[in-house]
């Protein structure tokens, strides 16, 4: 469990009989000299609390006020060592405490600059509690010396409960939670969190309160929910459409109308309004499908889109699950290029498809979770469902596995090039999952969402491509009950970019 992992000695500490502890310390004394002649100074204050319509767990806050605008910086000193935050300069100071070992004692305190002066003023000891219900977690591999530097956060849910967002440092202490079911999440540089929630977009605060909400009326909204830099957000919604002429099965020897469920790429501006609006079913072959295009009654699946991200400032590129391909499309609404395995598309589709620098090229099948790198880097997680297509059928006996798969485009001659491609123990997830590419180390943070026999599992992986045998970190979440992540991330920290001071400060 990870309550098993909650500090940096052998065990927790012990615990209060509440999430976080809410005592108010007293400050120290001075003398009357000097805090006459110091013009900085604590008029109010310093007091430790959570709020009470915090969602978040292992959090608070302290509130005080100074005499002069002054710069604070809260020391946290917690069981593995000393974290130091600087905050923006203000008078009344209300200073979220972020990063709270679970079930540890921690003590706070403040170094105030303001009217070239400096202060330093104790807060106190906050403990924190074991928390109840965690997903149970086993550890495979586990070297925090070449893992990327920051918090593993991941989202363990179960189909029937509601779910976690979950963080943890280097040494696998959870330091964060927050008791929500999510699809996607992502932390923006402001501190806030991005995620796909309840068929929503929705912004949320350290503390889980939500700032700001996106949807699509009727259309549910699902996937992806990707942070702009405008403050809007690019997410996927649902749509129908009819297909006179769609095959009845994987023979493709007979065709008659369905109702299908395309998708649509949208983008909000900040404000909640739909700016633009790219459908599918006008971009793609409706009369395509996939071995998952043709299951359940109508609208039949046909696409299963489950990311966008931005390729360039005139474009994106879009993983359309049951139809096997990356589409890239301009946001003026044409299409670009498709990557993806050519058997069987007609023209004008046909002739929109990159091709393999290496004819040997094994293709990816039902993708998830695409990304693009700042260097142009297209990564996704190859499910590898079927190993083939109703086009191109894989061969008898194949043994199928996940990977993640990083691949280069080269646009201008119409190509791409595989950078590496990254299966883990012959693992594979059917559904879901995860690769991303983290910036420090170069190395690949893999989600296998759905492994194993049921109850399903998930598999967090971090490795680097050139040592693909020795992952700095491996660890099965759940076990108990069937559980999932689908995806997760490495950040540097739980608050806004560049507060979070290095240790030596």
């Amino acid at each position: 469990m990870l309550g098993g992992l909650s500090a940096c000695s052998n065990g927790p500490a012990s615990p209060s009989d509440r999430a976080d502890a809410t005592d108010t310390p007293t400050p120290p004394e001075e003398t009357a000299d000097t805090a006459e002649e110091r013009l900085l100074q604590v008029i109010d204050g310093p007091t430790y609390g959570v709020p009470a319509d915090s969602k978040a767990l292992l959090v608070g806050e302290v509130r005080f006020t100074t005499s002069v605008p002054s710069v604070p910086t809260l020391h946290i000193d917690g069981p593995c060592g000393r974290d130091s935050v600087r905050f923006p300069e203000a008078t009344e100071h209300v200073l979220p405490v972020l990063g709270l070992h679970m079930g540890a004692e921690h003590q706070l305190s403040l170094g105030l600059e303001g009217a070239g002066e400096q202060l330093d003023v104790a807060v106190g000891p906050v403990t924190t509690a074991v928390l109840a219900n965690l997903p149970p977690v086993e550890v495979h591999a586990h070297d925090p010396a070449q893992m990327e530097p920051g918090l593993l956060v991941f989202t363990p849910y179960h189909s029937d409960e509601a779910g976690w967002v979950l963080a943890v440092d280097d040494a696998l202490h959870l330091v964060y939670a927050l008791p929500q079911k999510v699809e996607d999440i992502t932390l923006e540089p402001g501190g806030t969190w991005l995620a796909n929630h309840e068929e929503r977009v929705v912004r949320w605060d350290a503390f889980g309160r939500e700032l700001a909400a996106w949807t699509d009326g009727e259309h549910r909204v699902h996937h992806e929910a990707f942070s702009l830099p405008d403050g809007g957000v690019l997410t996927i919604s649902g749509e129908e459409v009819v297909e006179p002429d769609f095959p009845t099965d994987e023979t493709l020897t007979a065709t008659e109308e369905h109702t299908l469920l395309a998708q649509q790429i949208l983008r909000f501006a900040s404000d909640g309004t739909v700016v633009e609006r790219l459908r599918l079913g006008e971009l793609l072959d409706t009369r395509r499908v996939g071995y998952l295009s043709l299951e359940g009654a109508d609208p039949k699946d046909w696409a299963h889109a489950n990311s966008v991200v931005p390729w360039d400032d005139d474009s994106y590129v879009v993983s359309v699950r049951h139809l096997d391909v990356v589409a890239a499309v301009n946001r003026d609404g044409t299409l670009r290029w498709l990557l993806g395995d050519p058997t069987g598309w007609e023209a004008p589709w046909s002739e929109a498809f990159l091709t393999p620098a290496d004819p040997s090229f094994t293709w990816f099948r039902h993708p998830h979770a695409l990304e693009v790198q700042p260097d142009g880097l297209v990564v996704l997680f190859d499910n590898g469902n079927y190993g083939g297509s109703p086009y191109a059928p894989a061969p008898d006996g194949l043994d199928v596995v996940s990977r993640g798969l990083a691949l280069r485009v080269d646009e201008e001659a119409g190509t791409f090039e595989q950078v590496w491609s990254l299966p883990h123990e012959g693992l594979f997830s059917p559904g879901q999952g995860d690769a991303d590419v983290l910036p420090h180390t170069g190395n690949a943070l893999l989600v296998f969402t759905m492994t194993g026999a049921l109850p399903s599992r998930s598999r967090i992986v971090q490795l680097h491509p050139e040592r693909p045998d020795e992952p700095a970190l491996d660890v099965t979440i759940g076990g108990d009950v069937r559980r999932f992540v689908y995806r997760a991330e490495v950040v540097p920290s739980l608050y806004p970019d560049g507060w979070s001071l290095p240790p030596s400060e």
